[in-house]
């Protein structure tokens, strides 16, 4: 790892085993602790919630939603995500089958 304080992942929960998850969430949390900051892109929600301070959902390429996560009502990124976009994820899915 360089010196850099901000590290940029890109879906860095993609295609691992359940015990690297829970490592690399540990070892975020842990730098975060110590002054760094990450900017993380991943459609895994149900981890983001477990590292992610602040979020940005985007559609169509555009900030739909940008907030503290603390400022969400104890609401989970999933049900923020599914409010936005709905079930049409699933319908598409449905479709292509």
């Amino acid at each position: 790892m360089s010196h850099s304080k901000l590290m940029i992942l890109d879906e860095p929960f993609n295609g691992i085993d359940p015990i690297s998850t829970i490592e690399i969430t540990n070892l975020i949390n842990s730098l975060t602790k110590k002054g760094f900051n990450f900017l993380i892109s991943s459609h895994q929600l149900d981890i983001l919630e477990k590292v992610a301070t602040q979020y940005i959902i985007m559609k169509d390429y555009k900030i739909i939603e940008m907030n503290y996560k603390n400022k969400i009502n104890n609401e989970s990124f999933y049900k923020k995500y599914k409010e936005i976009y709905g079930d049409e994820s699933h319908e598409n899915m449905v479709e292509y089958i």
